[in-house]
């Protein structure tokens, strides 16, 4: 019986860790109950000096990342001060990098001091998945759009929650392709394009023939494999464009959601026109490649915002002045005319923006082995979901609340690795 209470105590401590960690308080918005908790564990354990006692910190995936997270940090830092950025807002572009870091080490601490138990992904996952579903009905309320409920993240959770508490695998498989159908209808773009993620690399027939590749985890051929992962799923993506028109097309006729503005870019025979940031990105990335504009960098002379509404499907018979004029009065609206921000929409794009390649380089090395993970059939669902959740982040989300999904994203990926092995003594994990 002591037993059995003591595993119900732990699986609550789990549900709890998860259902603090996407909480936003309402006057301090950019900081969580578990980040709070997080930053106090980390200034406790660096005075009685505790990390050096668990197993996962000394993982060769753990100490690479810890080193691309100090490069993050000090890029960040060195483009701040010499992009002259306001204190203000360089605590907030330094603090998301440190707080995804000390996070990732309370959830290490927890899982270790639990004797890594083997139900800590599925109950922290059953708190973080009612949280956030709880809180985006709350946010939703007051909103008429019931549309934009769903397009936040709330039917990824939704198949989690599900992938949890059913048992039987076809029924799991039967959710998931209702829900991909569901976010299809919905025009919930980003479900569609995680959820078809899942499934591919769930049954695609070239699992075994990559299971071996990756031996050993040198941290410069990681980092040049996502590198070029990265290029090479960015050229599927543009080179799919008359696939995805043609898709988009049919959805026009069924889908159930009455704004259909994506839908008409989408039409267009080019992936990227519904995410124009990456045709002003590289040429952000060509002035400014080694250290960044700087955190929350401002387009001073709206130069990148220009590039990405020139790009737009629907600005084709407008002139520069008229759009330079619109996005001025955009800005006014906002009340934020000297403040109109570098357009950026991915985690890798923003980090690199803000602080220059070496923030990027987390990004990549991340990206490497994640699609490593996809292509493993024993990799179990919750974790496949939520790493293709990542790979969507890292190519098309920016990181504000996104953040939150690093630190569980990098406990998985150590954890995946350190059981790889121990299965496979000859793999250099």
């Amino acid at each position: 019986m002591e037993i059995i209470e003591n595993q119900r105590k732990r699986n609550n401590l789990f549900i709890i860790i998860g259902f603090l960690a996407p909480i936003r308080f309402p006057y301090l918005p950019l900081i969580s109950p578990l980040e709070i908790i997080s930053i106090i564990y980390f200034i406790q354990s660096f005075f009685k000096s505790n990390f050096n006692k668990s197993k996962l910190l000394k993982s060769k995936v753990f100490r690479s990342l810890r080193i691309l997270f100090f490069l993050w940090i000090g890029s960040q830092t060195v483009s701040d001060i010499l992009n002259k950025v306001a204190v203000t807002k360089s605590i907030r572009g330094i603090g998301i990098p440190f707080l995804v870091y000390v996070t990732l080490l309370f959830l290490i601490a927890i899982y270790e001091k639990n004797n890594r138990d083997t139900g800590f992904i599925k109950y922290y996952f059953l708190g973080h998945s009612v949280s956030f579903i709880f809180f985006s009905i709350i946010n939703s309320l007051n909103n008429e759009d019931i549309f934009s409920f769903f397009k936040w993240g709330v039917l990824i959770y939704l198949a989690i929650l599900g992938l949890i508490l059913i048992s039987n695998n076809l029924l799991k498989l039967f959710l998931i392709l209702i829900i991909f159908i569901s976010s299809t209808l919905l025009q919930v773009r980003s479900n569609s394009f995680i959820f078809f993620v899942f499934l591919f690399s769930k049954f695609n027939i070239f699992q075994n023939r990559f299971k071996s590749k990756v031996k050993d985890l040198n941290i410069f051929k990681v980092i040049s494999g996502g590198v070029l992962n990265f290029f090479f799923i960015l050229l599927l993506l543009f080179s799919s464009g008359p696939i995805y028109s043609l898709i988009a097309k049919g959805i026009v006729n069924i889908s159930i959601n009455p704004n259909r503005t994506q839908l008409i870019r989408e039409q267009n025979e080019s992936f990227f026109d519904t995410r124009l940031e990456y045709y002003s990105y590289f040429e952000q990335f060509k002035d400014s490649p080694i250290w960044g504009k700087g955190s929350w960098a401002v387009d001073k002379d709206l130069k990148y915002n220009l590039i990405k509404e020139r790009n737009s499907p629907f600005n084709k018979n407008f002139t520069d002045s008229y759009l330079l004029w619109r996005i001025d009065e955009i800005s006014r609206i906002k009340d934020d005319l000297d403040n109109t921000l570098v357009p950026v929409h991915s985690f890798l794009m923003q980090a690199i923006t803000w602080g220059g390649i070496l923030s990027g380089l987390f990004y990549f090395y991340l990206l490497n082995l994640n699609i490593f993970m996809l292509l493993d059939r024993s990799l179990n669902n919750i974790s496949r979901l939520y790493i293709s959740l990542n790979i969507f982040n890292i190519f098309f989300s920016p990181l504000g609340n996104n953040r939150f999904t690093l630190p569980i994203v990098c406990f998985l990926t150590i954890i995946y690795f350190l059981e790889k092995n121990l299965q496979n003594n000859n793999a250099r994990f």
